[in-house]
């Protein structure tokens, strides 16, 4: 006890704050009930490291009396010290019973983040349902927050609670309306640019409702499954792989000369062209023979898109001249690749400023639903786009990561669009198609929302290279695309979308983020400011929701 006399006496009198620190932090290692006065008067300490010692410590040491001093931190300003205070509060008193009179205590508790709290909350019944709903509309972030993801959990339990067969929004039990609320977000600009977004927790809503622990069963494989691993009756040695001259490809083909696009080599002739795509390195050939044996795949599989005809398997490729292979990034010393045959608008990406906007939206249509058809049987394409926080960080490009918490800055998002995997005849680039017969709701929510943002990216990119944005163009092109994409994902005629998401005032957004005008004198190259949010949350919320209800309704398939 001595010990803890003193320790009290250094965290209120003494002016170095590291000393009272380490006294506060001292003290919750004492005794229950032997400090709790001296950390009552630390909560008033001028350095805000102490006061949040001295909370923490009143959570292990503190009586009844403690809570009175934990009310004040409760209903601070910082999350940080209120959710030191809540958790505080549970260790002295535990959880409090659901009753009305709790109501709001609970509420403040929620900052804990102790999943209990919520569901003492739900407990209490319809009361508190529209208690939460009203929280929706607080002038606090933070409350709405705590709010919505409450009530996230409680759509939950009732969507889990729905019959078999019966699917989301079809009943009075939770709308569509219901579940959309929950997204809301606020802009703060500066200087007329977007310089902070709040939200309400997009990303633990989305993970509630997807259900953390839930795993959707795809209904892959009712077709047999791809083999795109090497089998035995196929080139196992280099002297099984054909050499190819590409003069002689040329000759072969009737056509006149090569074009580089990226690795690829492409050859027009009549209506087609032929294309070799060459391996940078040997870890490119097992990627390259993949891509191939999808094209063969997938024929016949329900999908829109043009398929190229393979030219076999592996080949070496001779002729290829030293300044081409140095442009490619060729590190083999024979070159490698696949050769196949495709239509000619193949090589027409959507990001063209000279396709006509009825080109581009048939595109569009058919890329939106190959996605999702070939999504929803567990075969996802996981690279539509290069998409990047920050480019050129030692290590690699940072993967963009659209769901997290805040959306960051997207960097170069242009350059990303110029040779996208969205083509005029459809979707492509095969090798980048990852096979699954069974994924996590989450991990395929993701996806999902990756193919959404990707198309939305390209269509801002049309707009963006032909010099002027249409709102009514590109709001139809994006209510279709994403229409299409839900009815592909979830074989459902109608949409639930557009009771949801205002698609003019998208457009309208895009148009002024996208437009370039506003960030002339600063980075028009990338959307949003440097460490700062990425400035469309508008963009961010039809992807939630458009993913989330597309994940919804096949969880409702599978059930």
């Amino acid at each position: 006890m001595d010990d803890s006399k003193g320790l009290e006496v250094l965290l209120s009198t003494h002016k170095d704050h590291r000393i009272r620190l380490f006294a506060a932090r001292s003290l919750g290692r004492a005794c229950r009930g032997c400090s709790s006065r001296a950390l009552v008067r630390a909560l008033d300490d001028p350095i805000p490291s102490v006061r949040h010692a001295a909370i923490s410590a009143l959570g292990r040491t503190g009586d009844y009396e403690a809570l009175e001093a934990l009310r004040k931190p409760l209903k601070g300003r910082s999350c940080y010290t209120r959710g030191l205070a809540a958790r505080a509060w549970l260790e002295i008193s535990g959880l409090p019973s659901s009753k009305m009179e709790n109501l709001e205590l609970l509420m403040d508790l929620l900052c804990s983040g102790d999943e209990h709290v919520k569901k003492a909350i739900l407990d209490i019944g319809e009361s508190a349902v529209d208690f939460l709903t009203k929280k929706l509309k607080a002038d606090s972030y933070p409350t709405r927050q705590q709010a919505a993801q409450t009530l996230a959990l409680h759509f939950r339990d009732l969507l889990d609670r729905s019959p078999p067969g019966e699917y989301p929004f079809r009943t009075s039990a939770v709308s569509a309306q219901d579940i959309a609320s929950l997204y809301s977000f606020r802009i703060i600009r500066k200087g007329g640019i977007v310089d902070k977004v709040e939200n309400s927790g997009f990303d633990a809503i989305s993970k509630t409702l997807c259900g953390r622990d839930g795993a959707v069963q795809l209904s892959l494989f009712r077709h047999s499954r791809p083999q795109l691993t090497k089998r035995a009756n196929e080139a196992e040695s280099e002297d099984d792989i054909v050499s190819y001259d590409l003069d002689e490809l040329l000759s072969k083909h009737g056509a006149k000369f090569w074009r580089r696009m990226g690795r690829t080599l492409v050859a027009s002739f009549g209506h087609g062209c032929v294309a070799i795509k060459l391996c940078r390195d040997a870890g490119d050939r097992k990627k390259l023979l993949a891509e191939a044996r999808m094209q063969k795949f997938l024929k016949g599989f329900g999908i829109s898109s043009h398929l190229p005809v393979p030219q076999g398997s592996l080949i070496k490729v001779d002729g290829l001249p030293p300044a081409l292979r140095s442009a490619i990034g060729i590190s083999e010393l024979e070159p490698h690749g696949i050769c196949y045959t495709a239509k000619r608008d193949y090589f027409v990406y959507l990001g063209d400023p000279r396709l006509s906007t009825e080109g581009l939206r048939k595109g569009m249509i058919t890329c939106a639903h190959d996605l999702a058809h070939l999504a929803r049987c567990g075969l996802i394409h996981t690279s539509l786009i290069p998409l990047s926080h920050r480019r050129g960080l030692e290590g690699g490009d940072d993967v963009y990561r659209w769901s997290r918490k805040l959306a960051g800055r997207l960097e170069d998002w242009q350059e990303s669009c110029r040779y996208p995997n969205l083509r005029l005849s459809g979707i492509a680039d095969l090798e980048h198609i990852n096979v699954y017969e069974k994924i996590s709701s989450q991990e395929l929510f993701e996806h999902a929302g990756l193919h959404l943002l990707s198309m939305s990216l390209v269509l801002g990119c049309y707009f963006r290279s032909r010099g002027s944005f249409k709102r009514d163009e590109l709001s139809s092109l994006m209510k279709g695309s994403f229409h299409e994409y839900y009815r592909a994902f979830t074989c459902q005629e109608t949409s639930t979308l557009d009771c949801c998401i205002a698609w003019e005032d998208l457009a309208d957004r895009m148009a002024e983020e996208m437009g370039g005008e506003k960030h002339r004198n600063i980075d028009e190259n990338h959307l949003g400011r440097l460490n700062g949010p990425f400035p469309l949350p508008e963009l961010i919320r039809a992807i939630h929701l458009t993913s989330l209800f597309s994940v919804l309704e096949l969880q409702a398939q599978n059930r």
